[in-house]
């Protein structure tokens, strides 16, 4: 019964992103062919890594999640949009975007300026945890994260995904900010804000036909992304114990955690479906944390709602541990909007979240702007690790939306100077 649910749900994204026939990573494609592939993974190494079997039956809502997703989006491009204009949205994203030259221009300064900001942001933090030896602690952590550094990072994003997927032999100082500015979100620990960007700077790349789709560009990401985790906790350990990095112990330790860490929302979710816990999750509300929050501030309120998952016990998903610590607090994509919203309220968060993203990859090849495509492409990119958490709920995604609004008008407002001296 188990392996007939998982073949289903592998023929429905195949049949699905086959249905879509767009050349290029549509919302779906993001979101879908991850999450198979950590359910793949988890289904057959799962119980080997001593982690607890998977349950078929979430894989139930998965599967509806994302088709009423893809309706959404197929309703949007197919009878709103049109046949017509929908090719004429396709080629846009292999077409010549005119304002890309002098974005990639001014995201390399600004790129230049904003890093001795970090490097004296990063001094600070170490300062305030306590000095070198606390860099991996979570002091560091906290302190490295919030404040006016934290809205720096979160700046240095977008610059981020155009930087990586510009890039060109040639461009070999671009190539060196991208790999500073990947440093230094490395050192902030957090491995969804050093991966987002690379896996989005990769998108954007493939959608302007720079790179190809193949299993050795799959391959080199995936690599990219094992050893980014590794550096992570290597890094921590080393400075905890310089004779880590010496001993197997401390590589099979990052090997099983990684594996942890990549079906923690999978088997998280499975477990809350198989045990029926109602011990996990909270408040719908909790859904629309970021929305709140803004509506507390614009109001002058000081009392900010904390982001959903953390307030939660977790649910154990290790077999080798009892540690409640190691418990996962992480649900995947709809595994998190059904606990909190039910099936009705997830599914209408589907049809909502379904149009958004649509909206934005057609705005984005409809627009040849490299600017709404390197929003669509960190869209896309908190969607490829829906298999592990739901990161629209977080307050993230909205104020790089609005860094990417302000460097659209920049890049808009420096063009203008140019192309009159063009016609003088």
């Amino acid at each position: 019964m188990a392996l007939f649910i998982l073949v289903l749900l592998l023929a429905q994204v195949l049949v699905l992103s086959r249905m879509e026939q767009y050349a290029s990573i549509t919302p779906f494609c993001a979101l879908a062919f991850p999450y198979a592939a950590v359910v793949l993974f988890a289904y057959w190494a799962g119980p080997m890594l001593g982690f607890v079997p998977f349950a078929p039956g979430s894989l139930v809502v998965w599967m509806c999640g994302l088709l009423v997703f893809w309706s959404a989006g197929f309703v949007l491009l197919r009878v709103v949009i049109g046949s017509e204009l929908l090719g004429y949205v396709s080629r846009g994203f292999t077409a010549y975007f005119r304002g890309e030259d002098a974005s990639t221009t001014l995201t390399t300064t600004l790129a230049i300026l904003v890093v001795p900001l970090f490097a004296i942001g990063l001094l600070k933090s170490v300062a305030a945890a306590g000095g070198w030896a606390a860099l991996w602690s979570p002091e560091f952590k906290s302190a490295y994260a919030h404040g006016f550094y934290g809205h720096i990072r979160l700046l240095c994003e977008p610059l981020e995904v155009l930087l990586i997927g510009t890039a060109s032999r040639k461009r070999k100082l671009q190539i060196t900010l991208a790999c500073i500015l990947a440093v230094f979100f490395l050192v902030g620990q957090v491995k969804g804000l050093v991966l987002q960007p690379l896996i989005a700077g990769f998108f954007y790349r493939f959608m302007r036909g720079r790179a190809s789709l193949s299993l050795k560009s799959v391959g080199v990401v995936i690599l990219c992304g094992i050893l980014i985790f590794g550096a992570v906790y290597l890094g921590g350990m080393s400075i905890r114990d310089a004779s880590f990095p010496t001993s197997s112990d401390t590589y099979l330790f990052i090997a099983r955690h990684f594996s942890n860490y990549l079906m923690a929302g999978v088997l998280g979710f499975s477990e809350v479906f198989r045990t029926g816990t109602n011990q996990v999750g909270g408040s719908p509300a909790a859904i629309f944390t970021p929305a709140l929050n803004v509506y507390n501030l614009v109001s002058g309120g000081i009392n900010m709602k904390p982001w959903g998952s953390t307030s939660d016990p977790g649910i154990q998903i290790d077999l080798l541990t009892d540690d409640p610590n190691a418990n996962t607090n992480v649900y995947s994509f709809f595994g998190t909007l059904y606990i909190y919203l039910g099936a009705v309220g997830a599914s209408i968060y589907a049809i909502i979240a379904g149009l958004l993203c649509y909206t934005l990859w057609s705005l984005a090849g409809w627009s040849r702007n490299e600017w709404f495509l390197t929003l669509y492409c960190l869209i896309a990119a908190e969607l490829f690790f829906g298999y592990f958490e739901l990161y629209f709920w977080l307050l993230d995604p909205y104020e790089v939306a609005l860094y990417v609004g302000i460097l659209a008008l920049c890049s808009s407002l420096i063009r203008r100077p140019l192309a009159v001296n063009r016609t003088i």
